[in-house]
């Protein structure tokens, strides 16, 4: 019997436990000139949902094995607005999974990954989103 102290495996392999990536939500309800609101459907798996769930797979496995990282924080996470203790971003291999989503219950509408912290870092310099990592040299900044 292997002590617990020993176990080999880490809090994030046990986080990376099969949730659903790929989500098919209904047709929300307009709010102020925007969808919003839509629920989670349950559907068949078929050839085309099965491809999109091995590829999101297969991204989610490559980005969670190498570190994407902002080196020059002191803790793990950004907080762009100080008075704003809701929306802080976590940094960090748990933080980087992503998902699909599919609106007005077709697979035709949406399909955007969300997910990765370094999707809600903001653009402005002072928030570093300019001095992001990926085990290397910063990323090049778009113009």
């Amino acid at each position: 019997m292997v002590p617990i102290w020993e176990a080999k495996f880490t809090w994030d392999d046990v986080t990376l436990a099969k949730k659903e990536i790929i989500i098919l939500k209904s047709k929300g309800e307009k709010v102020d000139n925007a969808i919003k609101g839509g629920k989670r459907l349950e559907y068949k798996d078929t050839a085309l949902t099965r491809d999109m769930r091995k590829q999101l797979s297969e991204y989610n496995t490559l980005v969670f094995a190498h570190l994407i990282d902002i080196p020059s924080l002191d803790k793990p996470w950004i907080q762009p607005d100080s008075d704003d203790h809701k929306n802080i971003v976590r940094i960090g291999p748990r933080y980087s999974l992503s998902h699909r989503v599919f609106n007005r219950g077709s697979w035709d509408m949406g399909g955007r990954f969300y997910g990765g912290w370094w999707q809600r870092v903001p653009h402005t310099a002072e928030q570093r989103r300019s001095r992001l990592h990926t085990r290397g040299p910063a990323t090049p900044r778009k113009s």
